[in-house]
């Protein structure tokens, strides 16, 4: 108390000492996606959990994240406060201000992304990491293992193929090539790869590689029924495109064929997943087919019994006529029937009729007059040769110059194809066979009182008769130096000078001492006639 004097060294009457104190924040980060599996366009929302488990608050406290790949900050779905730079795209970073943290205190954040509308090959997760931090001040945290937290969101996103197939609404005939428009693409939110088209030549048909794209590769070859494919490789979302698959038609075809059917497949390696539809990985197209049958009959004549030998045909001779039918459309013609009644002035030879195909079924019976074939199916590019035997009338009407005779022959398909003479450039007209050529000379003479002396009505001497020769031709060939000659009966007597003619010249009888007629008539064509008279 100062009783005893003052301290002479009053500076070691103090002293001091610091003691240090373990104290410190200790901040620790959980990340949860609450077990979540995102889809293509999906949001993703992580929950952070954050705390202060020192015993010293925290001051500054800071939540760092860093955009997935494949997603985009999602603002609207996340806690407010977030700020990315620099801007809210993958592998932008994002910070939350949380401020200060006592210590023994915690929270939550939330921290969302929209996944893509599409994924590259092979993406099937994202990965996420967040963490915590501080200003420092309160110390180093002792545990900064606990500062950061990952978490994996696995991704569905798989690949949707389509494809279309089209003809353009074609219509095709045999021998035609058309083709078909394949269109196809990718509609899923993932890339195809390993892409194949793939074809089955339709029956009927050959592949046309000059009019398809290039590429197609066909197993075992271009025939109907092989197996075509076209390798497309990877498709992105979005990504289609066509491809063009051509055939050329058979031709001829198969009876009964009207549409030519295909259908396309389209499918990928799998490596990205199952096609969620696959009912769209095919198409078919059905292609009408027009046919054209047609049938086709020629009809060639030959003297086949010659009677008088004259090598040309006459009344009485026997002819053979040759028919070839064909089938010369695109298809074969069912049904196929040949009839045949010979025309006029001819008459069928019954039993003469036959026929490489088919059956006779009229013509080869006594009292038949028509040769009637039943071919049966005939096929493109055959022939079918009918032949039968006709007699030309006799006596034959000297007028006729030629014989005509044509047939007929339809099928189920074809209506009736006349037959054609192969003889003539005239397409579909009859076999016409020429009648030997031969004048016909007829004459009628008729009488006539022209002066009656006595008045008795009936000659008697020294009355006149006059005569009326008409001479005609009624072949079919003129009739040339054709003379008249007559020598009146010896009870009368030719009057000189009365002769007269319409035609030709009078050699004899109108010069005195003429006892005979003889007229000169020169050429008489066929169906002329001259008129002679005397007295």
């Amino acid at each position: 108390d100062g009783n005893n004097g003052t301290d002479t060294t009053p500076s070691d009457n103090t002293d001091s000492d610091t003691t240090p104190v373990d104290g410190a924040p200790g901040l620790s980060l959980t990340k949860d996606d609450s077990g979540a599996t995102a889809g293509t366009g999906d949001t993703i929302a992580w929950t952070l959990s954050y705390a202060n488990s020192g015993n010293q608050d925290a001051t500054g406290v800071v939540l760092t994240e860093t955009v997935p790949a494949f997603t985009t900050f999602n603002a609207g779905a996340s806690t407010a406060g977030w700020v990315c730079v620099p801007d809210g795209t993958a592998d932008s970073t994002c910070t939350l201000t949380i401020g200060a943290l006592a210590a023994g205190s915690n929270g939550t954040a939330v921290f969302a992304v929209d996944v893509d509308a599409t994924l590259p090959d092979g993406v099937d997760l994202t990965t996420n990491t967040a963490s915590i931090a501080d200003d420092g001040n309160g110390g180093p945290d002792p545990t900064p293992d606990d500062n950061s937290d990952g978490d994996d969101t696995p991704l569905v996103a798989v690949p949707d193929l389509v494809v279309t197939k089209d003809d353009g609404n074609a219509t095709v005939v045999p021998g035609q090539t058309y083709a078909w428009t394949l269109t196809y693409d990718n509609v899923g939110d993932q890339v195809a790869t390993g892409v194949v088209l793939t074809e089955t030549v339709p029956d009927h048909t050959t592949f046309d590689a000059v009019s398809s794209t290039p590429g197609w590769v066909c197993v075992p070859d271009a025939n109907a029924g092989s197996t075509c494919t076209l390798a497309i490789g990877t498709v992105t979302v979005g990504g289609g495109s066509t491809a063009t698959f051509a055939v050329t038609v058979d031709d001829p075809i198969q009876l009964g064929v009207t549409t030519i059917a295909n259908a396309v497949a389209i499918a990928d390696d799998g490596s990205n997943g199952d096609d969620p539809t696959p009912d769209d990985n095919s198409d078919t197209d059905d292609t009408p087919v027009t046919v054209s049958p047609a049938l086709e009959a020629t009809k060639a004549d030959a003297l086949l019994i010659d009677v008088d030998g004259d090598g040309e045909l006459d009344g009485g001779d026997t002819l053979r006529y040759t028919v070839v039918l064909s089938s010369t459309g695109d298809v074969a013609v069912p049904g196929v029937i040949f009839e045949d009644t010979p025309g006029a002035y001819l008459t069928l030879v019954a039993g003469s009729v036959t026929t490489t195909q088919g059956s006779v079924i009229s013509g080869n019976t006594p009292g038949d007059t028509t040769a009637r074939v039943d071919v049966g199916t005939l096929p493109v590019g055959t022939t079918v040769t009918v032949i039968f035997d006709a007699v030309v009338d006799d006596p034959l009407d000297p007028s006729v110059t030629s014989v005509s005779n044509q047939g007929l022959v339809f099928g189920d398909t074809v209506t009736g194809e006349p037959t054609d003479d192969p003889d003539t450039p005239t397409d579909d007209d009859p076999t016409d066979t020429p009648v030997g050529l031969q004048p016909v000379i007829e004459a009628t003479k008729a009488d006539a009182l022209l002066v009656d002396a006595d008045a008795s009505g009936t000659p008697t001497a020294g009355d006149t008769l006059e005569y009326t020769i008409v001479v005609g031709n009624s072949g079919n060939a003129d009739a040339t130096n054709v003379v008249f000659t007559d020598t009146p009966d010896p009870n009368t007597a030719l009057v000189v000078g009365s002769v007269t003619t319409t035609q030709g010249t009078i050699l004899v009888g109108n010069t005195g001492g003429d006892t005979v007629v003889e007229v000169d008539l020169g050429t008489l064509a066929v169906g002329a006639s001259a008129t002679i008279t005397f007295q």
